[in-house]
């Protein structure tokens, strides 16, 4: 058919077998449904036992496959973008501060060092899921001083890593939590 990548050339016989007993007609096209739409009511209409089993068995395998492999242990696509030394300027109330943020990685995951006037604070930064739509976030914690960030990653046009954040204590609503961007960190001339 036009406009199809793969086209099936003659049309089998619902008589045509192979050696095995089975239709003369690749698997992958019935496993994938590619099928020219001459040749579906043939391999519909009488299947061998043995090719249906095998069929399921590697759509099961096909679907299991991805799961398999992004349960791994891995980092997340964004880790690369996000990792190196960033200025940080921040607002809690009519109080405004600024300092500097370095993200990391451990070997475990990764850390993050924030220094704003003088008080240095270590913690983890993993990425999360956030709401219902499941927006992607970068989510700092600070065990030590009890804080946690939700962060907003976006690419600026030099395509490094931006970010804006929300900071409050851990476990608590808080109708007016710390804002915080973040920029990539230039060494001050």
């Amino acid at each position: 058919a036009p406009g199809n990548a793969l086209s099936i050339s003659p049309v089998p016989e619902k008589n045509e077998y192979n050696q095995r007993g089975r239709y003369v007609l690749p698997q992958f096209c019935v496993l994938f449904g590619i099928c020219d739409a001459r040749i579906l009511p043939l391999v519909s209409e009488k299947q061998s036992p043995v090719m249906s089993i095998q069929s399921k068995l590697c759509g099961l395998l096909l679907a299991v496959i991805p799961v398999v492999a992004a349960s791994a242990d891995e980092e997340h696509p964004l880790e690369a973008l996000v990792l190196g030394k960033y200025s940080l300027i921040g607002s809690l109330g009519d109080t405004a501060y600024k300092g500097v943020v370095e993200l990391g990685h451990d070997g475990s995951g990764m850390v993050i060092t924030r220094v704003v006037d003088e008080n240095t604070s270590t913690g983890t930064a993993a990425f999360e899921y956030a709401t219902a739509d499941k927006i992607t976030v970068l989510r700092l914690r600070f065990p030590t001083e009890k804080m946690e960030s939700t962060c907003l990653v976006q690419s600026d046009l030099d395509n490094y890593a931006r970010f804006t954040c929300y900071r409050y204590p851990e476990h608590e609503r808080t109708e007016a939590p710390a804002i915080e961007a973040l920029f990539p960190y230039h060494e001050e001339k």
